[in-house]
Order: C-alpha cells, then structure tokens, then sequence
C-alpha cells in the first residue's frame, strides 16, 4: 500500500513536471521582452511594470515576485485573490491586482537597471517562469533666482533640465493666483534645455510661488518654486524693510519726546515751588525776640525811681 501510494506521488510529480516544461516556454515567450527604457522626471512616481501577462498564469496558484537593483529591494507573493509576504523597502508602493510595483518621489540615484522575476510556488516544483528588465532614467529639474541684469527688471527666475541630451524642450513658467495658475511665458522647442523668466516693475512678493513645467518626448515634470525673502527683491518689498528698518528709530525719538517734555515740567514745577517758598520767607520777620524777666514789686518800685 505504501509503495502504491509513493509510486503515486512520483506519477503527480512527474506530470507537473511535464507540463510546467511545457506551460513555461509559452509563458517565457509571452512575458518576456527586451529590456525597456523607462525616463521620468525626479519627484514624480513612475510605475514599474512586470506582469503584464499574468492573465495567462492564472493556472498557478501561488507566485512570488521579486524586484532587484544591484539587491532585492522589493518581494512579495501573489495568489489569485490578494498579496501577501510584502517586504519592500521605503518609497515603493504595491497597487491593484495583480499589484504592480510603483517607486515614488524619485530620486537620482534610483537610476539603473531594474529585474523582476516571477517564480512559480504552488503547484511544485518552484520554478522561475519568466524575468523582466528595465532601464529607468531619472531627470531632475533645476529652478532658482538671480539678480536681473536688466536695469527695469529686479529679479530673474531660471529652470533648467539636468539628464537629457540632444532633445528639444518645451518650458512653461506659470504662478500661483488665487483664481488659479496664471500663465506668463510659453516657450517651445528649446534646444538649450533651459528657461529664464523676468520679473519687472515690482510684479513679485515674497513667498510668491511660481510653477516651470517641462514636456518633452512623452515626457512631462514640473517644479514648483517659492520666492524667498530677500532685500531688494521687489519695490514693494524694500519700501517695506526700509518702513519696518524706521519703526524703531521712530518710537525711540517719541519715547525722547515725551521724556522731555516730562522733564521740563517736572522742572518748572519744581522752580515755581521754590519762588512761592522765597516769598512766603520775606512776609516773616526773623529777628530772636530777648524775653523780659520778671519783676518783683519792690524791684518794680526802685527800677522807677531810677528812671526818673
């Protein structure tokens, strides 16, 4: 009974085994592709696809997935009805289902080369059915703010395109308004893969935000820019610092003011008190009166008789 039940098992294996040889050229051919160039632009989420023929290994029961860049960086196991086992590290995403794996807030440094491998778990044996690469290239958008050099113009906001070579751009400076984005300048096919953006007469504030969004080739990005404070910058701006740099100046003189003012009537009222106190001295008669003595009646009797 024990041998049937072994000899079983091997005749199960054995069959799978034949039809995973078989199912998986057709699968291999299905899925797998040369590797795809993938741009996007730094800051931006980029999908990064894989099973784009998973409709065909809906037979298997489990899958398991992983995604490298010079190391695993992305693993997890699939079955028909959810995802589970999800290790991946910071920044990656896992959307839908079949869940694709999404990077976000891109960086340059997660340029390179990409492989997913989906390897087949249930029903044995585990097999790797097919691999998929992909080159991702990661661009960056560059903003900043310079002096004008331009002698009606106070500031000059600028936007460059950093990782593309030998492709024209098209740049679009917009700002932030409360009914919306305002567009202020357009400029299409720039060979230079830069942009400038003059601001005159004093049409900028501090903390004004202002947008440069770049298409290019089927790809697009943007960068968003807050001016910061700085002296000079608009003339409504200095007007402010120069009231604001006065204001001290301005309370410290009133504070003078009124402290002399006080000082002066202090002093007056203390020379009035001393002319008035001279006065009532004067209607005083200061002379030591010399006191009498007393007298007896004989005393009394021969002081006369001198007298007279």
């Amino acid at each position: 009974m024990v041998a049937l039940y072994a000899c079983s098992v091997h005749v199960i294996l054995a069959f799978m085994t034949i039809l995973t040889e078989v199912v998986a050229p057709e699968v291999q051919s299905k899925c797998s592709e040369s590797m795809r160039n993938i741009t996007a632009v730094s800051g931006s989420t980029v999908h990064l696809p894989c099973l784009e023929c998973l409709d065909s290994l809906e037979h298997f029961n489990t899958l398991a997935v992983q995604w490298n860049k010079t190391r695993s960086f992305c693993h997890y196991r699939m079955t028909q009805n959810n995802t589970s086992n999800m290790l991946c590290r910071d920044r990656v995403e896992l959307k839908g289902h079949p869940a694709e794996v999404y990077l976000r807030d891109l960086q340059l440094t997660d340029s390179g080369v990409y492989r997913c491998s989906v390897t087949k778990v249930i029903p044995p044996p585990t097999l790797e059915i097919f691999s998929h690469q992909l080159k991702l290239h990661v661009i960056d958008i560059i903003v900043g703010d310079l002096n004008s050099s331009n002698q009606n113009c106070t500031l000059q906001l600028w936007c460059m395109v950093v990782g593309l070579l030998n492709v024209t751009v098209n740049f679009t400076w917009s700002r932030k308004t409360n009914e919306g984005w305002e567009v202020l300048q357009h400029r299409e096919h720039s060979t230079n893969q830069n942009s400038t953006l003059e601001l005159c007469d004093g049409g900028c504030n501090n903390a004004d935000v202002f947008n440069c969004s770049i298409n290019t080739s089927g790809i697009s990005g943007f960068k968003i820019f807050i001016l910061p404070s700085r002296k000079g910058l608009c003339v409504q701006d200095l007007l402010m610092i120069i009231g604001l740099s006065l204001l001290p100046l301005a309370i410290i003189l009133v504070l003078l003011t009124i402290g002399c003012i006080t000082y002066q009537k202090r002093r007056r009222q203390r020379d009035e008190a001393m002319m008035y106190t001279n006065k009532v001295y004067e209607n005083f008669n200061f002379t030591t009166p010399i006191p009498t003595p007393s007298l007896s009646e004989d005393e009394k009797h021969e002081h006369c008789i001198y007298e007279n």
